[in-house]
C-alpha cells in the first residue's frame, strides 16, 4: 500500500509459516536477489521494511539518508507513532539494500511486532488481510515522507 501505483516494490516474504520463516533470514547488508539489486540502484530512493520480534509498539529507524529519517520520523510522530533507534538497527552498511540507490543513501524500518499486531486483526496471512485504521495512518505517514521528499 506505500508504493501504491506511483512508486515501486519488491517483496522478500517468506511462505512457510511464522516459526520456519526464521531460517530464511538474510541481513540486509548481504541481500543480493538479482532484480531487487537491479531495482534498488536504479532508485534515487529506497525504504527496507523489516519486522523486528519486540511486542513494543515503535518503530526502529535507520539508514543512510538523514533527510528522509527526518521527515519520515516527524511524519511518524505526528500521527502517534512511537519513534527510536537502536544502535543494533542502524542500517548505515553502504551495502545493506536500502543504501544501494544512486545517491548510496535509504531508509530502513523495522517495524516491532507489537506494532504489527495493531495494524491487522491477526499476524496470519488471513488476519493480514484486514487491516486496521493505525496500519492506514502509518501507510499514509510513509507515503507523505515519500512524497514531499
Amino acid at each position: 500500500m506505500i508504493a501504491h501505483d506511483n512508486f515501486s516494490f519488491y517483496a522478500f516474504e517468506g511462505i512457510k509459516g511464522q516459526t520456519l520463516n526464521r531460517h530464511l533470514h538474510i541481513t540486509s547488508h548481504r541481500f543480493d536477489e538479482p532484480d531487487c539489486v537491479k531495482l534498488v540502484e536504479a532508485s534515487t530512493t529506497a525504504i527496507a521494511i523489516h519486522g523486528h520480534k519486540s511486542e513494543r509498539r515503535v518503530v526502529y529507524l535507520g539508514g543512510r539518508d538523514r533527510r528522509a529519517l527526518r521527515i519520515l520520523r516527524a511524519n511518524l510522530r505526528a500521527r502517534g507513532f512511537c519513534v527510536r533507534e537502536d544502535s543494533n538497527l542502524q542500517g548505515r552498511e553502504p551495502g545493506n539494500i536500502c543504501n544501494r540507490t544512486k545517491s548510496g543513501m535509504g531508509v530502513q524500518l523495522e517495524i516491532t511486532k507489537g506494532l504489527r499486531r495493531s495494524f491487522f486483526q491477526g499476524l496470519s496471512s488471513k488476519g493480514r488481510c484486514r487491516k486496521t485504521a493505525r496500519f492506514r495512518e502509518f501507510v499514509a505517514a510513509v507515503r507523505k515522507a515519500l512524497l514531499d521528499g
